[in-house]
């Protein structure tokens, strides 16, 4: 099943003929194309405990809301769903991946993502970002947690990751490509950790936040309009991926399944 997912990018350059000024920057929105067994939904600390009561009831009430049934979604359409809690947590999960250590047998080839995916050319042209090269720095919290929300599974056919090293090997051994991200918190643990997105796009994976599916860690001072959380979703626009929402998510897939049936019936 191929996806036409609509995504957005801010680009952090002016138009042809315009003034290289700030104001000229702006948003940009574009189809990507995704086969669903090249996709996964990565779900980054996704935890029921968190000492921030206020970020805690917001990631619950995201998780109810939005990211609970897209999760369903994405395990009926063949999106692999990948939980990503870190190093405390993933061990105690169900659906802990027995020998992490053997995943890259079945594909010895070290070359994954293939170099032509890596370059964005040929059919992977429309995934190429406005720049060449960024060098991103970033901490690896190491906060343990005993579960994840219960809401997000773990459902027979996920998989646990404890760190972004075990995240590269399961993806080279199923073959994936493009990374959905979820969770908490847009600011810190989604973009930073080892398996979050930027380290992810270094490697060389196309990246998607799913921005309504995410929330950050606010000051008193953003708290009442989630500053911290759109300041965090455009920076992820400029410097390592796209943008998407779980409602764009869920329209796509519905496309998909009518044009699937549409084939099938002729």
């Amino acid at each position: 099943m191929e996806l036409e997912l609509n995504v957005r990018r801010y680009l952090t350059y002016a138009p042809e003929g315009s003034a290289s000024v700030e104001n000229n920057f702006r948003p940009e929105e574009k189809a990507i194309h995704l086969r669903a067994e090249e996709t996964a939904l990565i779900l980054v600390d996704c935890w029921d405990d968190h000492y921030i009561d206020t970020h805690l009831a917001r990631a619950k009430a995201i998780v109810d809301e939005v990211l609970a049934p897209a999760t369903k979604l994405c395990r009926e359409v063949g999106i692999l769903v990948v939980h990503a809690p870190g190093v405390g947590v993933a061990p105690r999960m169900a659906e802990w991946m027995e020998n992490p250590e053997d995943w890259d047998r079945d594909h010895p080839e070290p070359d994954w993502p293939p170099s032509e995916f890596l370059e964005r050319t040929g059919s992977h042209a429309e995934l190429k970002l406005s720049y060449t090269k960024l060098v991103d720095d970033w901490i690896d919290y190491a906060h343990n947690r005993m579960l994840t929300m219960r809401e997000l599974g773990p459902e027979p056919g996920d998989v646990a990751v404890a760190d972004g090293s075990q995240l590269h090997a399961l993806l080279r051994k199923r073959r994936i490509l493009h990374l959905l991200y979820a969770g908490f918190a847009t600011n810190w643990c989604v973009p930073n950790k080892d398996y979050g997105m930027r380290a992810m796009a270094t490697r060389g994976y196309n990246v998607v936040l799913l921005r309504d599916a995410t929330t950050a860690v606010e000051t008193r001072d953003t708290v009442a309009t989630e500053l911290m959380k759109n300041v965090a979703i455009t920076t992820a626009e400029m410097m390592t991926g796209f943008s998407s929402t779980c409602a764009e998510l869920r329209r796509a897939c519905g496309t998909a399944r009518s044009a699937s049936r549409a084939s099938a019936q002729r």
